[in-house]
Order: structure tokens, then C-alpha cells, then sequence
């Protein structure tokens, strides 16, 4: 607390001597009356801005937390900045520098101007009142302690309870989308390996009239088999492995002819839109075993929002 202001040589002021009391000061004034020049002096004396007066001269209550072992300190400090060829300060009669002087004093001495007030923020200014409390008050500091504690604990609920309102004005938009994806993932109900065994069935119905001519005419074949086994028994040769082989073959034969009937059967644009919807699916979400995870995803989703309204009750 400034208990004493004495001025000399300001350009506006040729001498001022001032007498402060505890509490709140303003100096108040019109435009261009010095007010900011005093103001300025006042801080000069801090180390804060550069010295205009000749004479500046401050008797300030010391703060209680001002420890220096530099310096010998009073419980009333006088701060002297004299102006000749240059700037000089001094503490309690003590030569100091400018530089030392501004950080023995700066925790304790808020600037605030027009480009600057965060000396005004609310965080600023509780701390201020907690830090005097602290001094005076030891049992302050565990109230203190168990309030930082709830006040985290209560960031931390508001944060959750303005998440759930925003939800909560979204929530119809969501249900609804959400539904929407569940229900066209369940309609459409693909299964891993499907898209693989559909494209296979749509390969075998693009070749089956190719399939057909060609399996006609290698049916030729078991026209000269009974010839091929003749030569072989005539030379006296073992015929089994071709028997086997022609067995083989009409095995063989007889599966690709029981494939092509069924492939007649099939209907091709029905393969075709299968193919489609589970193709949209894989373009959406990356694959059939993701799109079957998001939609197990979005009925917890589901359950979540339903829930909504008891657990802002709950908060």
C-alpha cells in the first residue's frame, strides 16, 4: 500500500506531495490533465517504465512475503528515483538497479492498461483474495485444497452433463439416422464370404453357354473308348489307367452337367442386385465383417441414447 507520493520536476507538475489512505485510490480528471503521466512516475518508481521527474519519492507498507538478502528492508520502504545525467534508484536509501528493483517488486505490483488487463481476469483476481487469505487464515489453505478438488470434480460433470445436452438436442436426428443404418445393414443381412461365392456363380453364368458347347463336344470322347480299349486288349497291354481315366472324366462330366443345370436355374439379375446392395455396403464401410461390426457398434449407440435422460439425472 502507497502510504506517500512526493514528485519533483514532472513536466506538468512542478512539485506534488501526496497523502494516501488505505483503500481504494482514484485519480480522476480530464483529458490531457497528467493523470497518466502521474500514473507513470508512480510506476517508474517499480522499475516498470523509464523515470520522467527529477525527484520521485514513494513511502509504501512493506508486503508481508518482501524478503530480500540483498537489501535491509523496513516495515516502511521508501523508494527514490533521482534524475540527473542519468536515472538512479534507491531502496530504503540503498543504491538498486532498475532491473532488480522491477523483479523484487513485481510480485506484488499489478500494471494495467488499455492494451493490457489481464491483471482483471477473474482467475487473476481469485487468486489474489487467496493468497491474502492464505496469510492470514492457516486453516484456509486445507478449505482451499478441498475446493480446487470439487471445483475439478465439477468441470469435469458440467463437461459431461453440456456433452449430454448437446446430444440431447441432436438425440432425434441420431436415433433416427442410426436406426436407419441398423435397419439397411440388417435388410440387406450379407454374410462374410458372400460377395466372393456371388462373383464366382456370376463368372460361371457369363461362361455357361461356352461351358455347354464345350462339354458337347468333348462328349465325343466315350465314342471311341471302347475302340482304345480293343487296341489295348489286341496288344495285349494293361488298359486300367485308361479305363480310370475315361471314368474319371465321365465323373467329371456328369458334376459340370449337374453345375450347368443348376446355373440354369439361377437367376442372374437377382445375383446381380445381390451383388449391388453387398458391393454399396463394402463401398461404405470397407468390408462385410466391418459393416456387421458398425452395426453392433450403433445398437450400443442406441442403448447409449436411450439412456440419455437417466444418466443426466444421475450427473
Amino acid at each position: 500500500m502507497i502510504t506517500r507520493l512526493y514528485l519533483k520536476g514532472l513536466i506538468l507538475f512542478d512539485k506534488v506531495e501526496l497523502e494516501l489512505d488505505r483503500g481504494l485510490v482514484v485519480f480522476s480528471g480530464p483529458s490531457g490533465a497528467g493523470k497518466s503521466v502521474l500514473m507513470n512516475s508512480v510506476l517508474s518508481s517499480f522499475g516498470y517504465t523509464t523515470a520522467e521527474a527529477l525527484l520521485c519519492e514513494l513511502s509504501i507498507d512493506r508486503p508481508i512475503n518482501l524478503h530480500s538478502e540483498a537489501y535491509s528492508l523496513e516495515n516502511e520502504i521508501v523508494l527514490k528515483s533521482i534524475k540527473r545525467d542519468k536515472v538512479r534508484y534507491y531502496l530504503d536509501g540503498q543504491n538498486i538497479s532498475k532491473k532488480s528493483l522491477n523483479k523484487l517488486f513485481q510480485p506484488f505490483v499489478k500494471y494495467l492498461s488499455v492494451r493490457d488487463k489481464s491483471g482483471f481476469a477473474s482467475d487473476e483476481l481469485v487468486k489474489i483474495i487467496d493468497n491474502s487469505l492464505l496469510t492470514k487464515n492457516r486453516s484456509f489453505k486445507k478449505l482451499l485444497k478441498e475446493y480446487r478438488k470439487r471445483y475439478i470434480n465439477y468441470k469435469i460433470k458440467l463437461s459431461q452433463l453440456n456433452k449430454i445436452k448437446e446430444d440431447e438436442v441432436k438425440l432425434a436426428e441420431l436415433i433416427e439416422f442410426a436406426t436407419f443404418e441398423i435397419e439397411k445393414i440388417e435388410s440387406i443381412n450379407p454374410q462374410i464370404g458372400e460377395d466372393e461365392e456371388l462373383l464366382k456363380i456370376k463368372n460361371q453364368l457369363s461362361r455357361i453357354d461356352k461351358i455347354n458347347e464345350a462339354l458337347t463336344s468333348a462328349n465325343d470322347i466315350f465314342d471311341v473308348e471302347e475302340s482304345v480299349i480293343e487296341v489295348y486288349r489286341l496288344l495285349d497291354k494293361e488298359s486300367g489307367f485308361f479305363v480310370d481315366i475315361m471314368n474319371q472324366l465321365r465323373a467329371d462330366f456328369e458334376d459340370i452337367e449337374l453345375l450347368t443345370e443348376e446355373l440354369s436355374e439361377v437367376d442372374i439379375e437377382q445375383v446381380l442386385n445381390r451383388l449391388e446392395q453387398i458391393s454399396s455396403l463394402k463401398t461404405r464401410y470397407g468390408s462385410i465383417k466391418k459393416a456387421l461390426e458398425y452395426a453392433q457398434n450403433k445398437k450400443i449407440e442406441l442403448t447409449g441414447y436411450q439412456n440419455i435422460e437417466q444418466d443426466k439425472t444421475m450427473l
